[in-house]
């Protein structure tokens, strides 16, 4: 399961390295900015029914119709929302058309993306994350392949509106195929329509609403902004550092929300489990998240300009992202236990203080100091939210947050001086040599140091980690054996 999606993300990657090569930043400009209006205005639908369904563990079978009838009324809306803004849009003197008519296509697919969250749930409820993680990772490949094919035909735009994103066509089409082939959407039947369990959904739903609203500011406002006040073409140049400064969450934290959001539900009335679950996945994503961001901030000039001298400008602007990037997929943990816990009114509030303070930064920031200016505002938002979100499991789980952040932090500032320290040796490298050798020495120092300060710890993780890898073999193993006899007395 994590070896499928980690190969995707790989190939997603390498895909967006290729497509910097061949399409401009005022291209990528356009579709962040499309992207950016399409979650804005269609978060007002995203009432967390797939969560508020799987929260109701014991209930999904029966509620499965009423969560599919209502989750398609709000996505036909949201839809319908998302075109109508799109049209406003273009009547104005100066919109862009290509930014209108991707926006109608996202605006489509978003529909269509949304009416297999039903299906999605129930597999989660089933705990059928491979097959979850398989359709992902098909998808993903499939439209990393077409977006690199569009732009080297000279496709432009479209090759970010057919493939790469999530939001694209060959992606939403295809991952909606593949979990609809597990588990075929269900035909609209009002007979099995429960007017008691939809209002149940919706009143749980309101707070993952509200939480969303923030969230999605949170996430995009920053976009907005930077696209209204400096143009599309600088736009561009920010959000590709943006997915660069992603990647650690990308790596680490969506590798496992979909376990670790069903987990947190599991174990939601054992506080003893729940802190286990929460304390364990926290120091992972801690230990994997720091080495990936220092490695892409330092390393940034070289990676840059390997793929091209245009994108450069990008390269200040990661190096601020830097607290962002460190702070967010801790973060991303904390809404999944809060979600798993069935406590969206505490989300709503930590976030809605990062959305406050980002809507209040992000103009005035991006303003005096530009792109540099738009990134640290994020960084503000990023690190206010995070100290909420630490105030607010209190409730829920014990922690130890200087166990989570203390060793990883020194070993990073003690691998970010030993890379430092050997800048004019491997400057005399080539480029590809110098890159490789300046993440080597890195990524070994930081391992070095964190061994030393933690490795009894570390070593009874690994040791964990093993025996449920090895366990989870057997039992597979076990089932198999067990289908082939069911099969051979058939």
């Amino acid at each position: 399961m994590v070896g499928s999606v980690y190969f995707a993300r790989l190939i997603n990657l390498a895909a967006y390295v290729l497509l910097l090569r061949r399409v401009a930043p005022v291209e990528v400009g356009q579709i962040s900015f499309a992207i950016a209006i399409l979650m804005v205005v269609t978060s007002l639908k995203r009432f967390g029914l797939h969560v508020a369904l799987l929260h109701r563990y014991d209930e999904v079978e029966r509620l499965e119709t009423t969560h599919f009838l209502l989750n398609s009324g709000l996505a036909i809306l949201g839809a319908m929302a998302a075109i109508a803004t799109a049209f406003i849009y273009g009547a104005i003197g100066e919109a862009n058309p290509i930014v209108v008519n991707a926006l109608i296509i996202f605006a489509v697919l978003d529909m269509v993306r949304s009416l297999v969250q039903t299906s999605e749930t129930r597999l989660r409820q089933q705990l059928q994350f491979g097959r979850l993680a398989l359709a992902h990772a098909s998808a993903t490949v499939a439209a990393s392949v077409v977006a690199v094919a569009v732009a080297y035909l000279g496709g432009g735009t479209w090759a970010l509106i057919l493939g790469f994103s999530i939001n694209s066509v060959t992606y939403v089409l295809i991952y909606c195929a593949l979990i609809w082939q597990q588990r075929p959407p269900l035909l609209p039947r009002l007979q099995e329509w429960d007017r008691a369990g939809a209002r149940d959904l919706l009143r749980y739903g309101v707070w993952f609403w509200a939480a969303g609203i923030m969230q999605t500011l949170t996430l995009h406002f920053d976009r907005l902004v930077v696209g209204m006040m400096l143009g599309d073409d600088l736009l561009g140049i920010y959000a590709a550092a943006h997915i660069f400064a992603q990647i650690p969450t990308g790596a680490v934290t969506h590798m496992i929300q979909g376990v670790t959001g069903t987990v947190y539900a599991r174990y939601q009335q054992d506080r003893k489990l729940l802190s286990s679950a929460f304390y364990r996945t926290q120091r992972l994503i801690i230990r994997c998240t720091v080495p990936i961001t220092l490695i892409l901030a330092l390393e940034a000039p070289i990676l840059v300009g390997l793929i091209k001298a245009e994108w450069l400008p990008l390269v200040p602007v990661l190096r601020w992202l830097i607290l962002y990037s460190l702070c967010r997929p801790a973060l991303d943990d904390v809404y999944f236990l809060l979600y798993g816990v069935g406590q969206p009114r505490w989300i709503t509030r930590f976030v809605s203080f990062q959305a406050l303070s980002l809507l209040a930064l992000a103009p005035l920031m991006t303003s005096h100091y530009g792109l540099e200016g738009a990134a640290l505002g994020m960084d503000v938002a990023a690190l206010i939210g995070l100290l909420f979100a630490m105030r607010a499991v209190r409730a829920h789980v014990d922690i130890s947050w200087k166990r989570v952040f203390g060793a990883p932090l020194v070993a990073g500032l003690v691998a970010s001086a030993l890379r430092l320290a050997a800048d004019d040796p491997l400057s005399a490298l080539s480029p590809i040599f110098a890159l490789v050798a300046g993440a080597a020495i890195l990524a070994t120092g930081y391992a070095a140091t964190l061994i030393l300060l933690e490795r009894r710890e570390l070593a009874v993780e690994l040791r964990s980690l093993w025996n449920a890898l090895t366990d989870a073999g057997r039992a597979n193993a076990d089932r198999a054996t067990s289908a082939a006899s069911s099969a051979e007395r058939k």
